[in-house]
């Protein structure tokens, strides 16, 4: 999954996917990657579920704070390559 991320704040934060892949609440985590200040292309691997991508019912994107932080980021052009 690649997605364009900017943040604009002045501390960097983990980022990462988790997808629900059965009506029994099951999920899947990608690894964190970490987003400094400023604009990026991030790139989560989904190789480890790429048999089971066709039974995704719901996609999470996480956010979680390296720093104490009050702030936001924005997400462009989500996209899904092979």
């Amino acid at each position: 999954m690649v997605l364009d991320v900017y943040n604009p704040e002045r501390s960097a934060f983990d980022l990462g996917v988790a997808m629900q892949m059965t009506k029994d609440w099951h999920w899947n985590e990608t690894s964190n990657v970490s987003v400094r200040p400023g604009r990026h292309t991030v790139v989560l691997d989904l190789s480890e579920y790429a048999d089971e991508l066709s039974k995704v019912l719901r996609i999470n994107i996480c956010y979680r704070e390296t720093t104490p932080m009050d702030g936001h980021f924005f997400i462009d052009n989500l996209r899904i390559i092979r």
